[in-house]
């Protein structure tokens, strides 16, 4: 049957989205993949019909789903710092409209990418059923195409509709968010020789993006109609491991003089109209840039991989984001990235050996 399938798959240039699609193509499938014109696709082959544009161009999404049997919506506007109307017309008019001509057309399977970032924070791993509380635009826009999906759903549409809600996510090609933590490591190296450990944090769950584009491809078999996924793996961690781990992995030491605790929720919470000035992340951003510029032209790095730091993102550091991933596993599904250690280590070397970072 995967032989005789196309699969639609948006966002298909990106860290999700190209590891999908050679997921789908080693799984028998062809595929049609859309990503905006000058993104690169990493892939080839007579069973890959490549298709670029925009989709905040309706017209071109609503010509999308033409002659697939499938569709996997991985194509997002992730940089939680853009404008409203850049993420609604992205990530929630887009999705609508792609929707929309799927359930008309006959499409099967839509599997749309929501994100488990929309969910309220909790003091317990959460599950599929807990509240959502979206944070800020991203998540938000997110959470009102997921719901406009699942009206659409229960007000009687036929295509087969599944929804990933992934955790953050790590992997080759990210530039966002925890991809940002590879950075570390070799701006301490440079300037210390070794990584001052980190303590405590938040906790949260992560998980690999080949692990995402894993679980959107069993779930496009195995998910059932109308259902939900946490998607990340079960090996949550406090932020300070996060550094530490990924500091360790890089090869630097990492000593505990002198201890630096990360800041209690309590203290961030009290302190976020101060933290969330636009000015104070400009300076951190600014001499932050500074310092990688100075590496990349020292080491002759290529990579669009720089530290930053966004205020949106903050919310992550005020609440526990620990998501219980047992639905997707009862499923059958495992994740080749178990854990922490094992991702942001293939990640590093993916990184160095593209020269993103030295």
């Amino acid at each position: 049957m995967a032989q005789r399938e196309t699969i639609l798959v948006t966002g298909a240039g990106g860290a999700v989205g190209s590891q999908l699609v050679v997921e789908l193509l080693s799984a028998g499938y062809k595929v049609k993949a859309t990503d905006l014109p000058g993104k690169p696709f990493p892939f080839g082959g007579s069973r890959v019909k490549a298709v670029r544009g925009d989709l905040t161009d309706p017209k071109f999404v609503a010509e999308l789903p033409y002659g697939v049997d499938h569709v996997i919506h991985a194509g997002a506007a992730l940089d939680i710092g853009l404008p409203w109307s850049v993420l609604k017309a992205v990530n929630l008019d887009a999705t609508i409209l792609l929707w929309e001509r799927s359930v008309e057309l006959g499409v099967g399977k839509f599997v749309f990418f929501s994100s488990a970032s929309t969910y309220r924070g909790q003091d317990r791993p959460i599950t599929e059923e807990d509240p959502q509380d979206p944070p800020g635009n991203y998540e938000k826009s997110k959470f009102l195409a997921e719901k406009a999906l699942m009206r659409s759903k229960q007000g009687g549409a036929k295509t087969h509709l599944v929804t990933l809600r992934p955790a953050l996510i790590i992997g080759p090609l990210g530039t966002a968010l925890m991809a940002t933590i590879a950075c570390a490591p070799p701006i301490l190296k440079e300037y210390l020789g070794f990584a001052p450990k980190l303590y405590g944090g938040s906790m949260t769950t992560v998980v690999h993006s080949l692990d995402v584009a894993r679980a959107a491809l069993f779930l496009m078999e195995h998910g059932l109609d109308g259902e939900v996924y946490n998607v990340g793996n079960e090996d949550a961690l406090p932020f300070g491991d996060f550094y530490n781990i990924a500091c360790q992995e890089y090869g630097l030491p990492v000593l505990p003089i002198p201890p630096i605790p990360m800041p209690p929720r309590g203290l961030v919470s009290r302190l976020m109209p101060l933290i969330r000035r636009p000015e104070l992340f400009m300076v951190i951003n600014t001499v932050g840039g500074s310092i990688w510029k100075h590496l990349q032209k020292k080491h002759n790095l290529t990579g669009p991989l720089s530290p930053k730091a966004d205020k949106e993102a903050m919310s992550y550091m005020m609440s526990d984001y620990v998501f219980d991933v047992s639905k997707l596993m009862t499923t059958g599904f495992e994740c080749r990235f178990p854990d922490y250690r094992t991702a942001i280590r293939d990640v590093l070397e993916w990184y160095k050996r593209e020269r993103w970072i030295p």
